[in-house]
């Protein structure tokens, strides 16, 4: 099993954890369901690691000062950067499933350039930033990466506009109390189709009205004052904002 977790670049210490529980046995009976995942790009370097190169620098200046990392997010969301290859002059956050292995990640130039993000080839039906995840507790669902890091608390980030099926599920599964819908303004229409079915599948949803600000913009201060005034919805204001469609 440890050898999977290499290969899925979960962290030192869950490799650790699961060497001392269970041993260094044979992979085999994993690699069948895992061995679709998605991996890090190969010149995937930690942020938190300091580094002399210009990539570096300007890698941990856009991540802090332009997108508002702090250090403990960085080394939370195990943020990265790549100095050569196809992701090069990009920051790489992965996302990671309940059992530590990788299912997804993000790149974002940290430069001025019409190439501004580069995704995996891999499906989006994934539940983003898993391994963070409290189904006791409510649940934030954002469009990006960097507005689930923004948010910080239980915030599941879809890395596009649409709830994916196996999102839906689990939500459901989990009986989540109570569920806040912070997509972007421009993602009215997905937000209302989520809120009637959630509300169908009794779950308390909560209308997370942005404006013309995402999370990340807004920050962490910001959304609290968001997330707190959030309406409580019912059938009949989708009826309503189904009309203003």
């Amino acid at each position: 099993m440890t050898t999977l977790l290499r290969k899925s670049d979960a962290p030192k210490y869950m490799i650790a954890e699961v060497k001392e529980l269970y041993g260094d046995f044979n992979d085999s009976v994993f690699k069948k369901e895992y061995k679709a995942l998605t991996t890090l790009p190969a010149e995937y370097k930690p942020l938190h690691i300091q580094s002399k190169s210009p990539h570096y620098r300007n890698a941990i200046h856009y991540a802090t000062k332009v997108r508002g990392m702090s250090l403990i997010d960085i080394i939370k969301y195990q943020v990265g950067y790549c100095d050569s290859g196809p992701y090069s002059g990009m920051l790489i956050i992965p996302s990671y499933d309940a059992n530590g292995f990788l299912n997804y990640f993000y790149g974002r130039s940290f430069y001025q350039t019409d190439r501004k993000h580069k995704n995996p080839q891999t499906s989006k039906d994934i539940i983003g930033f898993e391994s963070h995840i409290n189904w006791k507790r409510p649940i934030t669902i954002v469009e990006g990466a960097f507005d689930a890091i923004t948010t910080k608390r239980n915030a599941i980030p879809l890395f596009g506009k649409k709830i994916m099926p196996m999102l839906k599920a689990r939500i459901i599964q989990e009986k989540v109390s109570d569920l806040y819908l912070a997509l972007d303004p421009d993602a009215y229409k997905e937000s209302v189709e989520a809120i009637e079915y959630f509300i169908n599948n009794g779950i308390n949803v909560h209308f997370v009205q942005l404006n013309d600000k995402d999370p990340n913009e807004l920050g962490y201060g910001g959304m609290v004052d968001y997330v707190a005034n959030a309406k409580l919805m019912s059938f009949f204001d989708v009826i309503r904002y189904k009309m203003n469609l």
